[in-house]
């Protein structure tokens, strides 16, 4: 039923999949916003996902981010330049270019600990990325 209720304001109000054009709902699924606005910007986007790292970052992200070692945050900036699947060698290659030294068994090592921190999620044999989106961006902006 949501689904199709949200194809339906598509449709009606012509949005052409522009993800920044949202039909703003209210309390009651009948009553929308005027299409006036109910556009959201990429600025308005920018403006509240930097608030809510803000109001996160005290309470959850900095603890989950502190226990990783000097070095693992150094992985996880590597990691979260955008948000994918980092192959191991991708890995490896981007922390050389970096000047980092490091071999493969120091940083399979690495990111095993991530992995069991529950900082880096492995979506399958040598493929990492970190644990969300919101995580991912917090360290993007350290």
């Amino acid at each position: 039923m949501a689904t199709e209720l949200i194809q339906n304001i598509w449709s009606r109000y012509g949005f052409q999949g522009n993800p920044f054009d949202t039909a703003a709902l209210s309390a009651s699924a009948g009553a929308l916003l005027p299409v006036s606005k109910a556009i959201v910007g990429s600025d308005q986007l920018d403006s509240a996902l930097s608030q809510t790292l803000d109001e996160l970052s005290p309470i959850i992200l900095d603890p989950f981010y502190s226990s990783a070692s000097e070095q693992e945050k150094i992985i996880l900036q590597a990691v979260s330049v955008s948000f994918k699947t980092y192959a191991f060698d991708e890995i490896l290659q981007t922390l050389k270019s970096a000047k980092l030294q490091i071999t493969k068994g120091p940083l399979s090592t690495m990111l095993s600990r991530l992995t069991e921190k529950g900082i880096l999620v492995k979506t399958e044999r040598g493929k990492y990325r970190v644990v969300n989106r919101l995580f991912n961006e917090f360290i993007a902006r350290k």
